[in-house]
């Protein structure tokens, strides 16, 4: 049986980095210069609610920390984006279920948005 602070994690890690993987809009609706501050300030104030749940002893610290994950995958997905407008200049291609042999760096794009999203908090936190 899955534990609300397991729960927690789940939905704090997976959502993010794997549709900003799967559907280039999202990624670019993330990276795009209008949206860049209100995301990052709105995964602050995530970071912050779980600093305040740990500390009022609502959630255990290590999912406290798990809400900074979010913040986390915001910058990555803006960084990643915007090296590869940089170098290809280009918006990426949706990978999911798309066999072209010539979309090999969109498929590199999309596993390190969704691999480094879940994987950095998960070895930087802990499970």
């Amino acid at each position: 049986m899955a534990t609300p602070d397991g729960l927690a994690m789940a939905a704090l890690l997976v959502p993010l980095p794997i549709a900003a993987a799967s559907y280039p809009n999202v990624g670019g609706f993330i990276s795009r210069k209008g949206n860049r501050l209100r995301l990052i300030g709105a995964g602050i104030l995530i970071g912050i609610a779980g600093y305040r749940a740990a500390a009022a002893h609502l959630v255990s610290a290590k999912t406290g920390l798990y809400f900074w994950a979010p913040l986390w995958q915001i910058v990555l997905v803006q960084s990643t984006y915007y090296l590869w407008y940089k170098l290809f200049k280009r918006a990426p291609v949706k990978v999911v279920l798309n066999w072209d042999a010539d979309i090999f760096e969109d498929r590199i794009l999309a596993m390190a948005i969704g691999l480094l999203g879940i994987a950095v908090p998960v070895f930087l936190i802990g499970r």
